[in-house]
């Protein structure tokens, strides 16, 4: 003999919604330098990390109580979520407090937790219809701007150094092309940019997505522009 026992949630006013429950943690991270060639750690006086991250359900809800202590400054976006609404990954950005040589570990020092304040105030990018202004800061930063019409990649980019240096003129010759079987260049500067916005805007980086096609071809491009905070990269 047994009985069965039927156990249900009654709700007696409007909807009932179970949200998901949320602990404190903090995850060890371990930083690898890697440098491109060439590059030495003089080059690299305010390292930036990007990484992303996953949650389990129910672990982190908002970007907005996520930290990265010891950081510089810090950048969290949501890349998705659980069914319940919890993040199951998190694109994240900070810069170290220090420098680091090739090759080095940092373990112990950083983590991620969700005890903090979320991104670090400040953006890098702005926008204004067809035109993004990009500003990294100073000393080591630059200034930059971007055009959706006659798309030419960067249409201006000086040091912020108070140099002066203008690395990039206005309305110069770059884009994207390529050139036919037949012969013929097809660039991005003979049309206008299809989509153009910010992607990621915060006090680490900025990244710009522009997507278009190569002159009256057939052949589309889409172009990623990351900015780094105090940097000319």
């Amino acid at each position: 003999m047994y009985s069965r026992f039927w156990v249900g949630l009654v709700c007696l006013a409007g909807i009932l919604t179970l949200s998901p429950v949320v602990w404190a943690f903090s995850d060890s991270l371990d930083v690898l330098s890697t440098y491109p060639w060439g590059e030495t750690d003089a080059d690299r006086t305010t390292p930036h990390v990007s990484f992303g991250y996953p949650f389990e359900p129910g672990k982190a809800v908002s970007v907005n109580t996520l930290s990265i202590p010891g950081a510089s400054a810090q950048q969290f976006r949501v890349l998705g979520r659980h069914p319940d609404g919890s993040i199951s990954w998190v694109l994240a950005d900070f810069i170290l407090s220090g420098n680091m040589t090739p090759g080095q570990v940092i373990s112990g020092t950083y983590a991620i937790t969700n005890t903090g304040s979320g991104n670090t105030s400040g953006t890098i990018c702005s926008q204004s219809g067809g035109t993004i202004l990009v500003n990294t800061g100073s000393p080591s930063g630059i200034t930059a701007k971007i055009r959706q019409n006659n798309f030419n990649v960067l249409d201006e980019v000086s040091l912020n150094d108070g140099s002066g240096n203008q690395l990039v003129v206005a309305n110069n010759n770059g884009g994207v092309f390529f050139i036919d079987e037949g012969g013929v260049e097809h660039t991005s500067r003979s049309t206008n940019a299809v989509e153009f916005k910010i992607l990621d805007n915060g006090a680490v980086r900025c990244t710009v997505m522009v997507e278009g096609m190569i002159g009256t071809s057939n052949v589309g491009y889409r172009t990623m522009l990351s900015f780094y905070n105090d940097r000319t990269d």
